[in-house]
Order: structure tokens, then C-alpha cells, then sequence
């Protein structure tokens, strides 16, 4: 999803709280979907939208507060505590100065939502000297460029060994992407993710410094490689209980008349 720390400084980069689209490319919207839990639960593992990486409508979800499949939703910026700084060889990083529980929405992904033609446009003329930048997936055929504007989420590095993960949601009809904890996290750990097979262009050397560093950004291991291909499989069983939810929620008020999220 995303490649390396720009070469240009923090002080020229301009912070975006919401994304901005560029060219008239406007948001795609997605039907918001009445999860399957009961009042009595929360919407936990157990939730097919939670599953699907859609959260929770609340004016549909049964769960009512109960719910916990809003992180998005009920995210408070102001009780960030992030600072970025400089990490040596891996450029300019990103970390947290209080601790963040595992799950925990740390920061949303923020940038210039762009289609593909715009973004080689800008390969070829403002970044033509430039040796390393960011782009990260948004849907098809569009992606959001995080160099000149943003979240800081831009300055998470890569690491073999992360504590945070970059995942895809959609909020309400709206394609939101989010960096989240992988495990409890410490106050003044470095925010790392695994840039993985998300990477943009050609592979980079790695210098993550793990014990388990794979050299190079962008290569995956024979077992990552199963567990994605199990995680394939799961998500076609999921989407086809979702179907069949969508089915009878046929002639819901609720239900929009968008095209449904896959």
C-alpha cells in the first residue's frame, strides 16, 4: 500500500484530516448492510460485516453502543499522541508516545484520491526526481498519493516483524483505509507495518533490521503465502453468508441502491 519516506521534508508536508479527490474523481458509494448479531452481543469476530472489513451502520446495527465494529466512526483524533522523526537508514518514521491497545484505529490514511492516469502523470513530471514516494491502493483503478499531502500515517515504515497492520474498511459507503495495532504497543515504540505485496513498483531493499527480515520489500514467504490462500478461501464463504443475509434483507427500507461492496 504504501513505498518509502519522500525525500522532501515534514516541514513541506501539508496534513489532510479527510481524504481529497482530485480530477472529478468522486467517492464510490457501497450499500450499507444490517450485520446478523444479536442485541445481546457486540459485534465481535463473529460479525460478517466486521469479517468482510465493513463497519457497522448504527442506524442499523442491533448492537446499538454495544457495537465495536465502528472504529472508524468513533475515532478521536484529538487523543492522538503520534510524532514523527527521524530513524536513520529507514528515513523519517513514525511513533506513538502513549500506549495503544491491540485493534486499536491508531491513525486514518489520508491523501489525494487520484485515478492511475493521474498518478503516472505525476511519475513523469513532479516526482520525475524523486527516487522514492508513496502511493497506496484506494479501489480499482484509483489510488490515494500521500507525498505532498495527508495523515502522517504516510510516515509508518516497513518491518518483517510489525506491530501494526494497513487494512481497507468500508465506513459507511465510503472506502476508508486505517492503520491498526497488531498487538498491545508501548509508548514510544515505532509504528510499523509490513508493506508486503502492497508495494508500488519495484521491490526496495529491506532495512528493517528484524530477525526474521526478509532482505527485500514486497517478497512473500511460501507460508505467507498458504495463510493468504486459506484467508482467500474463508472470504469466499463469508461473502456467500453475506449474500444470502442481503437476500433476505431484499425489501429492507434500509437497504440502498448502491452496488454492494466485493
Amino acid at each position: 500500500m504504501i513505498e518509502s519516506v519522500p525525500t522532501q521534508q515534514p516541514s513541506k508536508f501539508k496534513v489532510l484530516n479527510q481524504n481529497v479527490c482530485l480530477d472529478g474523481e468522486a467517492k464510490s458509494r457501497y450499500d450499507s448492510i444490517p450485520c446478523d448479531c444479536k442485541e445481546d452481543e457486540n459485534c465481535g469476530s463473529n460479525c460478517i460485516n466486521r469479517s468482510l472489513f465493513i463497519e457497522c451502520n448504527p442506524q442499523f446495527c442491533k448492537c446499538g453502543e454495544k457495537c465495536t465494529n465502528q472504529r472508524f466512526q468513533r475515532y478521536n483524533k484529538q487523543s492522538q499522541q503520534l510524532k514523527v522523526f527521524w530513524s536513520g537508514s529507514k528515513g523519517y518514521g513514525l511513533k506513538t508516545e502513549k500506549p495503544i491497545k491491540k485493534d486499536e484505529l491508531i491513525i486514518e490514511y489520508t491523501g489525494e484520491i487520484m485515478s492511475l492516469k493521474a498518478c503516472n502523470e505525476r511519475l513523469k513530471t513532479i516526482y520525475k526526481d524523486m527516487n522514492s514516494f508513496y502511493f497506496i491502493h484506494y479501489e480499482s483503478g484509483k489510488v490515494i498519493d500521500a507525498c505532498q499531502k495527508g495523515s502522517v500515517a504516510r510516515f509508518a515504515n516497513h518491518s518483517c516483524d510489525p506491530n501494526c497492520s494497513m487494512e481497507r474498511w468500508v465506513v459507511n459507503g465510503e472506502i476508508r483505509v486505517g492503520l491498526f495495532a497488531l498487538r498491545n504497543i508501548e509508548a514510544s515504540e515505532e509504528l510499523l507495518y509490513d508493506y508486503n505485496f502492497h508495494s508500488f513498483g519495484e521491490q526496495q531493499k529491506c532495512n528493517c533490521g528484524s530477525t526474521n527480515c526478509r532482505g527485500v520489500i514486497g517478497t512473500k514467504s511460501k507460508r505467507e503465502e498458504e495463510e493468504e490462500e486459506e484467508e482467500e478461501e474463508s472470504l469466499l464463504i463469508k461473502k456467500e453468508r453475506l449474500k444470502r443475509l442481503k437476500a433476505r434483507m431484499k425489501n429492507s427500507k434500509h437497504l440502498s441502491k448502491h452496488n454492494v461492496y466485493n
